[in-house]
């Protein structure tokens, strides 16, 4: 999916004072349906590359810039699976971190360039943006890989997940455990990485929506994916809806906490099927609870591979057109770009081994919360 992850860890992380703050935000956000922009469709490239690419050539004397908006979430995935890219191939490196800042971004980069580095790989703050200072760096020659979040700009290698496969796996596995009810739609922040989600999900739910079997009384935007604003817009839907809702299509697993809790407040948790999107340890956990019913992975350890992977190769050949396993696509602004894109797994309760074996979590942390009268067989 897209999406940016370090933001979304960031707030699934809060869920821990929303977890143990039982205060109730006054209902004033709206749970009004909220109109979904029309996106154009970016295509999917396929097949999808291997998740492990096959091992660049030796690039000694490549001089690489990693730019990350924060901290928060490539420490643990990302920043890792770039280092022993780096490590392996005797690449000369230099990471830093914008904390979040547009302006640190821009003179980053603009450092970057003075340096003379040869390729630049950047997470940009916010999907979708524009940087002059990218425009400056590939008018200067030098190769820019974004990697998860889309920066606009035809001379940019994208890498990352598919944002509308992760809304088709969220719908799809909530449309299983719900064929028929009432639904609710909780997308993140008003950007593209919400709406991509929002067209895999109407793709899966038009069927049912259209013969009358399943039907949305509530839609909304989640300013910043934040789990608490979540909270509190289910809260005032269920209230809306006298508690009578079957179903709730959430973007991603920090609003999925927050939903969840709201489900808890109101004795229904464990009875609406709920989606969520990263597979971080809370997400994890309700899946194995049964709290959860799907939880949509994308594998940034993928990511970072494959941002290094390429950016070795662009040292070599600065043609983004020879580098493996992309395949050039219409971004949703209508820019010719090229694209390493790979697909997310869904994880249910019937293949929480994947999330066991790919060291995602532990069996203790996995099961912690687990009932052991119906416990998944992981927790077994």
């Amino acid at each position: 999916m897209g999406t940016n992850a370090g933001l979304r860890l960031r707030f699934a992380r809060s869920v821990a004072v929303l977890v143990v703050t039982a205060a109730v935000v006054g209902a004033g956000c709206s749970s009004s349906q909220t109109a979904t922009p029309t996106l154009s469709s970016v295509p999917s490239p396929s097949p999808s590359p291997s998740p492990n690419p096959s091992p660049t050539k030796a690039a000694a004397g490549c001089h690489i810039g990693v730019l990350w908006d924060n901290y928060n979430y490539v420490e643990f995935w990302e920043a890792p699976a770039i280092n022993a890219v780096f490590n392996r191939e005797g690449v000369d490196w230099k990471e830093v971190e914008s904390k979040d800042s547009v302006d640190y971004q821009e003179s980053d980069i603009d450092s970057f360039v003075s340096d003379g580095v040869d390729v630049i790989i950047v997470r940009g703050i916010g999907y979708g943006s524009t940087s002059a200072a990218v425009t400056r760096a590939t008018a200067a020659g030098i190769p820019v890989i974004a990697e998860d979040s889309l920066l606009e700009n035809p001379n940019v290698l994208w890498v990352s997940s598919d944002s509308v496969a992760v809304g088709r796996m969220e719908a799809q596995a909530v449309l299983a455990a719900k064929p028929k009810g009432k639904y609710v739609i909780i997308k993140g922040h008003q950007d593209q990485v919400a709406d991509l989600e929002r067209q895999g999900i109407g793709e899966v739910l038009r069927p049912a929506l259209d013969s009358g079997a399943i039907k949305i009384v509530a839609e909304t935007y989640t300013e910043n994916w934040d789990p608490f604003v979540a909270y509190t817009e289910l809260l005032a839907i269920l209230r809306e809806n006298h508690n009578q809702i079957d179903a709730a299509i959430v973007e991603n697993d920090g609003m999925a906490a927050g939903v969840i809790k709201a489900l808890e407040e109101q004795g229904l948790k464990g009875k609406v099927a709920v989606s969520g999107a990263t597979a971080d340890v809370f997400g994890l956990q309700s899946v194995a609870a049964g709290t959860q019913t799907v939880d949509v992975w994308q594998d940034h350890r993928q990511l970072g591979t494959a941002a290094a992977e390429a950016a070795v190769e662009l040292c070599r050949i600065h043609d983004m057109a020879m580098v493996s396993g992309a395949k050039q696509i219409t971004s949703p602004a209508g820019n010719k770009m090229w694209q390493i894109q790979f697909q997310p797994q869904a994880i249910t309760r019937d293949n929480l081994n994947l999330a066991l074996d790919s060291g995602l979590i532990t069996k203790n942390d996995l099961c912690t919360d687990v009932d052991p009268a119906a416990a998944p067989a992981v927790c077994r």
